[in-house]
């Protein structure tokens, strides 16, 4: 047997708020998933784990998830998700 991760984002956004960077995401479905790593770039080629939301549970369902990225320096951001 062979067992996959599904998932299907449907939105993924970040967005100043006061001093920190909000980022949010939505799914539309996942199956098989632990977790999420929530990554981050100066450049848009190296990322680093900069923090990490568990699933809510497998769900054919919508789920939001967010993340807060706490007082970062000045600068331009490019952030990704990464499931596990």
């Amino acid at each position: 047997f062979v067992f996959r991760k599904l998932i299907q984002f449907t939105r993924l956004q970040a967005e100043v708020l006061n001093a920190d960077i909000a980022v949010n995401w939505n799914v539309g479905m996942e199956s098989g998933i632990a977790g999420y790593e929530v990554q981050r770039s100066l450049n848009g080629t190296s990322f680093e784990t900069m923090g990490y939301q568990a699933c809510a549970g497998d769900s054919k369902d919508g789920k939001a998830y967010s993340w807060l990225d706490l007082a970062p320096e000045a600068g331009t951001y490019f952030y990704r998700i990464r499931c596990l």
